[in-house]
């Protein structure tokens, strides 16, 4: 008897997740923006999360659902939405949120199942989440310059001093506009990079000898590799008969 009840708690886990998952999500909202399930529909989703046993995590596996993590689950559900309704326009605090849920879940893989039950499509979580990593709190000051512009601005290594400096023109300045001038910057800086760095060889008539990074191999181009090993080893030699 013990077996048949264990059975038929796992058939109606089974059931709920499925239900779970059939109720409005992220399908009907335009692709790149934060579709939250209605609200009268909110209490629903939580009662069917609160009864499950077993989900979905991120993998696709279905994984034990329980304890503190479906606590954390369950609060980042009902904390959550109040404030992404409400904040749907700050980078900065949805941003925060979204940094914290993630702390929480991506541990046990659950982070991006929370993120598809709530409504926030992978790609737009990770644009919130880098603008505030990125811009921490001066991101409020930047936010009316619109996410896009944050992100291209965000591939330098100064972003926020770049746009401290920069911030009138950037607000005149469209997207494809600001990424040509992002894209010029970076390729300016990675030419001055190399052109004051050494060259990590050198020549010795007509071959070149370029030792590794870590300084443990010599490779001699120019020769065979069965060459080189004769060559490394009669050099090895030679430089242990040299005397103090």
């Amino acid at each position: 008897m013990a077996k048949k009840a264990s059975g038929v708690k796992i058939e109606q886990s089974e059931q709920g997740i499925r239900e779970a998952e059939a109720l409005p999500s992220i399908s009907s909202a335009p692709e790149g923006s934060v579709g939250l399930i209605p609200q009268e529909k909110l209490h629903e989703r939580i009662q069917q999360l609160r009864g499950l046993t077993l989900i979905r995590n991120d993998k696709g596996e279905e994984v034990a659902f329980d304890g503190t993590v479906k606590e954390d689950f369950l609060s980042a559900f009902e904390a959550g939405y109040p404030v992404i309704e409400r904040t749907l326009a700050s980078l900065y605090d949805l941003g925060g949120f979204l940094h914290g849920v993630r702390e929480k879940l991506k541990p046990h893989k659950l982070y991006h199942t929370w993120l598809d039950y709530a409504g926030i499509p992978q790609g737009t979580a990770r644009n919130y989440l880098q603008a505030y990593e990125r811009y921490g709190e001066q991101l409020p000051r930047f936010a009316p310059l619109g996410i896009k512009k944050l992100l291209i601005a965000s591939r330098l290594p100064n972003c926020v001093e770049y746009i401290e400096e920069h911030e009138k023109d950037i607000a005149e300045q469209s997207a494809v506009e600001l990424e040509k001038s992002v894209q010029q910057l970076r390729q300016r800086r990675q030419k001055k990079s190399n052109a004051g760095r050494k060259p990590k060889y050198f020549d010795i008539g007509r071959f070149r000898l370029r030792p590794s990074l870590d300084g443990t191999r010599l490779t001699i181009e120019g020769i065979t590799e069965t060459k080189q090993a004769e060559l490394i080893e009669a050099l090895k030699v030679l430089l242990s008969e040299v005397k103090d």
